[in-house]
Parts: C-alpha cells; sequence; structure tokens
C-alpha cells in the first residue's frame, strides 16, 4: 500500500458558537461525500471536546481516500474556541494485491507511473476539493455566528 499525502487545513475560532450544531455540520459534510466516519481518542466534559476522526472512501479498487480530523474546543458559556486540523491521504493498492513479490512490485510501479496516472491526479483533485468543501461548510457555520 502506498500513502500519497493530500490537503493539509486548519481551521481556528474564537467567539459564540454551538459544540452540537458544529459536530453535526462537520459529521453532515463529511457523510455527505460517502465517507464513512470512524471515531477514536473521545473525551467530553462540560468546558471541552475533543475527538479524532478517521474517514475513508474507496474510490475504486484500487485507490481509497482518507481524512483524519482532529476536533478540540474549549467553552464557556456561549463563548468559547474550536480548533479542527484536516490530514488528507490518498491510498493506492489498499487491498495490497500487487505486495505478492519484487516483479507484481514492479508491475505496480509501471501501472501507476503510466497507465494510472491520470486517474491517480483526478483523485488527488477530488479529495483536495472535498476537504475543502468541509472545510469551507465548517467556516459557513462559524461565520454565520459572527454575523448575529
Amino acid at each position: 500500500m502506498e500513502e500519497i499525502l493530500g490537503l493539509a487545513t486548519k481551521v481556528s475560532y474564537s467567539g459564540a458558537f454551538s459544540r452540537k450544531d458544529l459536530v453535526t455540520v462537520l459529521r453532515d459534510s463529511i457523510e455527505g461525500f460517502g465517507y464513512s466516519i470512524t471515531e477514536k481518542d473521545v473525551s467530553e466534559d462540560k468546558s471541552k471536546l475533543k475527538f479524532t476522526w478517521s474517514c475513508s472512501k474507496n474510490y475504486d479498487d484500487y485507490t481509497k481516500a482518507n481524512i483524519d480530523i482532529k476536533f478540540e474546543a474549549k467553552k464557556k458559556g456561549e463563548e468559547g474556541e474550536v480548533s479542527i486540523e484536516f490530514k488528507s491521504k490518498l491510498y493506492t493498492d489498499y487491498k495490497n494485491k500487487w505486495e505478492k513479490g519484487p516483479f507484481y512490485k514492479i508491475l505496480k510501479e509501471i501501472y501507476d507511473s503510466t497507465f494510472y496516472k491520470p486517474t491517480l491526479d483526478r483523485f488527488k483533485k477530488k479529495l483536495a476539493e472535498e476537504v475543502t468543501s468541509v472545510v469551507d461548510d465548517v467556516k459557513s457555520f462559524l461565520n454565520m455566528y459572527r454575523l448575529k
């Protein structure tokens, strides 16, 4: 399996917001693109919420997209701070079908660099657009609170 790094970005906000509604917007946006979400490292109390999501989606039988999201929110009353980090990656041969021996690895390199390159470039662009759209949804939600 080969890992190809994609877009990495961060959203930070300080001010009034609804933590529950923000998580709902984030989840709906991710799931809207067909990603499945695996929740990890969740800690929550009255004033803090921290979690990590690993969101994955198969583009085809050979390529898989992954978006790791690290969410941290601190809140007192209506005011608070939130930080959301997004890191995206593409994985080729995620089922390890081409890892059976040196001959297959050479064939995989040839396949990736010649025949599959246009498809992989398209998937890189698609992943960047999906991450950008999710970030824009989060920013739009948070800007709504600034305008109130």
